[in-house]
């Protein structure tokens, strides 16, 4: 005779058990379509701006850091990383100038900016952030989200136990947010700021919950920044629908690549800094007026925006914002612009020069397109 298992315990709600474990299922690969990690990059992997940077701005792809003080820094890419992770990199922040006591308005952050199209499909749910860390100083750190106008804060604190010890991290937070102004479109959606020290502009003792102001950072905030030397590392990000932190999505190289170069792009191999005079421009075909040729920059990627492009001359002659162009005997440098026929596909450009009417010349340089949030 066949029983089910409700016959013999029927105290059991087999159907909310199944019913579990397929919310965890699609949970743990993003609701059957995959791409449940909702931060681009977040193993670091991609870096295409160079791999050492100090001053504010983007780092790897889709990280910036930024500080107010006298604190200097230096941040790049780490080949350290905890040996439970599957990543070959982590992202860090060396001290090069301490400053023990921090002013009020004095911060050090790394940031993450979502694209609003990005945020929306989350929107009313939670949300669960991991991430491994790893500190000279322990203590009590923060995780700060917020809106791009910075009317709306939630903050969140962890615990570095040991210090230069590897450990995980697992925030939940809840976009049921009221009130404020909030981007659902291709401008700054949401900031994620991971707190390394901050003065009391920007701190809140207000935890786990929304408030309207622009804080990131808890009363108890640790500071990273009082002693040359110290270094902060944090490595396989991720920001996932639901309350239950996944193992790490880890998308293949080409297409996390792909999903950076919609806000940055550039004509070099993806390990290459920009730079002038770097060697294997591309050749692009020009038609010429008398004193312009013209060519049409078409990226692999469409932008999220019309993006500001910069030209690097190539090794073989010019200076910066110069392209060569070829005249049937010698390379020539000329001052390379952007059209008015441009957008978020392709860039016509101009390089001047003496040209002869309606001939063909070939055009060479390298170039970025910048369409970051």
């Amino acid at each position: 005779m066949t029983r089910n298992i409700s016959d013999l315990y029927p105290q059991l709600n087999t159907q909310s058990i199944f019913d579990d474990r397929i919310d965890t299922y699609q949970q743990s690969i993003g609701g059957f379509g995959g791409f449940r990690n909702k931060v681009i990059n977040g193993n670091f992997n991609i870096w295409q701006r160079g791999t050492t940077f100090t001053t504010n701005g983007y780092t790897a792809d889709r990280f910036r850091f930024a500080k107010n003080g006298t604190m200097a820094a230096n941040v790049g890419l780490s080949g350290q990383v905890p040996l439970e992770s599957g990543c070959n990199y982590s992202l860090y922040w060396q001290v090069t100038t301490a400053q023990e006591s921090l002013g009020v308005s004095n911060y050090g952050v790394f940031e993450y900016m979502m694209e609003g199209y990005d945020l929306r499909p989350l929107v009313g749910k939670a949300v669960t952030l991991s991430f491994w860390v790893k500190s000279d100083v322990a203590g009590t750190y923060s995780v700060g989200i917020g809106n791009a106008s910075g009317g709306m804060s939630w903050v969140s604190e962890y615990s570095i136990n040991t210090a230069d010890t590897w450990q995980k991290v697992v925030l939940t937070f809840q976009l049921n947010y009221s009130g404020g102004t909030w981007n659902y479109d291709n401008t700054l959606g949401l900031v994620i700021y991971f707190c390394l020290g901050s003065g009391s502009t920007h701190q809140t003792s207000s935890l786990d919950a929304w408030q309207s102001n622009f804080v990131f950072a808890s009363s108890n905030q640790t500071s990273l920044f009082g002693t040359v030397g110290n270094v902060f590392r944090i490595t396989e990000v991720q920001l996932e629908e639901g309350s239950i932190a996944t193992t790490f999505e880890q998308r293949p190289i080409g297409i996390e690549l792909e999903l950076c170069q919609r806000y940055y792009e550039k004509s070099l191999d993806f390990n290459v800094t920009p730079a002038n005079g770097l060697p294997y421009s591309p050749y692009l075909p020009a038609m010429a007026g008398a004193s312009d040729a013209y060519t049409t920059i078409v990226y692999k990627v469409c932008k999220r925006v019309n993006p500001t492009i910069t030209f690097y001359p190539p090794d073989i002659v010019g200076d910066t914002g110069q392209w060569a162009y070829y005249n049937g005997s010698s390379w020539t440098a000329g001052n390379a612009s952007v059209l008015s026929r441009t957008n978020k596909e392709q860039t016509s450009i101009v390089v001047s020069g003496s040209y002869t009417v309606r001939d063909a010349y070939l055009l060479t340089g390298h170039w970025t397109a910048d369409s970051e949030l």
